[in-house]
Parts: C-alpha cells; structure tokens; sequence
C-alpha cells in the first residue's frame, strides 16, 4: 500500500498545480497537470483495489499515461472471473434453474464487461476525438454519476429483495456443494441463521453507503481517464507536421479549457472520496485481525 499512499499524496499536488496554472492562464500545463492527477489517483485505487499490480505502472506493455487500461484490465478480469463462475455452477451435477441464473446476472456480468472493454480500446486508439467534446455533454456525464449515487442512498430496505437473495444465493450454494461439500453447508448454515432486521439495521444502511461511495469513485475516475485520455501528450509537445501547437489548442474556446474548474472540484472530491474509503477498509482490517 505504499505505492497508492504515495501516488495519493502526487495526485494531490498534481491537482493543485493544476488549480495554480489555470489561474495564471497557463491552460496547456494546467490541462496537463490535471491530467497527471487524475493518472496517479487511478493508479493509487487500481493498486488499492487489486486490479493491478506495482509492475503494470510503466512501460510499454503497462498502464503508463492511459489510465483507461486499468479500466479495461477490470473488465477483462471481471469477464474472466465470471465465466469460470457459470462454467463451474454449469458443470455441476445439480445446475440451477434459468430463473436463478437470471437472478445471479452472470451471463449479464459477461456480456456487459465485454462491451465495455471494446469501447474502452476504441477510446484508446481514437483518442483525439475527445479533444473536443463539448462543456455541456463533460457536466451531464458526472450528472449521470451523482444520480446513480442519488439512487442507491435512496433505496429502501425491501423484504421481498431479502427473501429473493436469500433464495438466489441458497440456489447457488447448492450448485456449489460438489466442489466443497463442508464449506458449502457451512455457508448455508449462515444463510439460513441471518435475520432480516438485524441485516436491515446493522448491515444494510453500511453497506448500501460503501457501495455508492465505491460507485461514484469509480464511475468519477473512470469517466475523467477518458476525457483526459488525449492530453498526456498533446497538451505539451507542438505537432510541427500536423501545425498543432499547444498554445492555440489550450485556450479558453476548448470545452476542456473551459470545464477544467468544475473538473478539477469533482477530482478533489474523489480524492475525499477515495481517502474515506481507505480509511474503513484500514478499519476493517483490523477488526478482522482482532476478531
């Protein structure tokens, strides 16, 4: 945890001199700086949520400055992960019926990782298309993510939800148990003692808070990598051939220029976001060691 520790800590003085630059009018390096934030703090949460490792950080076949590749690598693993999951609960003696399937969304899982995979590499290799996305289509993306995060703080607690998880879980379990006889039994041993007020009252409320503030990190980083995916280089090096010149592009007309205030809040609050999260899994940690 060193590493995302330290790439936390440069991501926050990249954004400050990224607030410092635009105030002076320096938009190219502001843009730039911007850029170098958001890289480091998805690189410091892709190694704090075990999606990559210290070694992918650089190098050619590494993250380097397209932080949509930690994105990609997720998806990727995502689909992975899942398939050997419907392989295995497919291959059982006792597969589960399609309705349970359905409820446990894996084929769903597949598919989506997929499809956003491709788009995430389509991204990658046309990014100068995104230089010019406009201020008004940068705002309504992070809209989308606050009423996302609006929609799982408001969700109630309903019985039916629990009973139908109860029953989908159990489902799966049984499927399970060729692979691990006494461990299965004991999961369901589990299942079958939980109470639903006390899930409602002592489990519900955190769990449903961790999981928005884990979403509207994720979604935040995982939205801005793409905006910024162009800028690592463009904002810094004039094109000669091309007669691109950082100066003329970075000016207050580019949508980018212009969005970069609002841009820069929504990183400092995912940098708050991210350091909350940090701190309750460090909480947890420790209660698992002394429990």
């Amino acid at each position: 945890m060193e590493m995302a520790q330290e790439l936390l800590k440069i991501s926050q003085s990249d954004l400050g001199s990224a607030e410092i630059l635009y105030s002076k009018g320096h938009y190219g390096q502001a843009v730039f700086s911007f850029q170098q934030s958001v890289e480091k703090l998805s690189k410091s949460f892709g190694l704090f949520a075990g999606i990559i490792k210290e070694n992918e950080l650089k190098g050619r076949s590494g993250i380097g400055h397209e932080g949509t590749k930690i994105f990609e690598k997720h998806y990727s693993n995502v689909e992975k992960d899942y398939q050997i999951i419907y392989e295995k609960v497919m291959n059982s003696p006792n597969p589960p019926n399609k309705s349970v399937m359905k409820a446990m969304g894996i084929l769903q899982a597949i598919n989506q990782a997929k499809r956003i995979s491709k788009k995430l590499e389509k991204f990658r290799n046309d990014s100068i298309g995104l230089v010019f996305v406009p201020a008004k289509e940068i705002r309504e993306v992070f809209e989308e993510v606050d009423k996302e995060y609006g929609k799982i703080l408001g969700r109630p607690f309903v019985k039916t939800e629990f009973n139908e998880y109860v029953k989908t879980v159990s489902g799966v379990l049984d499927s399970l148990e060729y692979l691990n006889p006494s461990k299965v039994q004991e999961e369901k041993a589990k299942l079958i003692a939980m109470d639903m007020k006390e899930f409602e009252t002592k489990y519900y409320a955190k769990i449903k808070m961790n999981i928005a503030k884990f979403l509207r990190l994720y979604l935040t980083l995982f939205f801005l990598n793409i905006i910024v995916l162009p800028h690592s280089s463009l904002s810094r090096y004039p094109e000669l051939e091309v007669q691109h010149s950082p100066s003329k592009v970075y000016t207050k007309k580019l949508p980018l220029v212009k969005s970069l205030p609002y841009l820069i809040e929504r990183q400092r609050e995912a940098i708050l976001e991210y350091k909350s999260l940090i701190k309750i899994a460090n909480k947890n940690n420790k209660e698992v060691k002394t429990s």
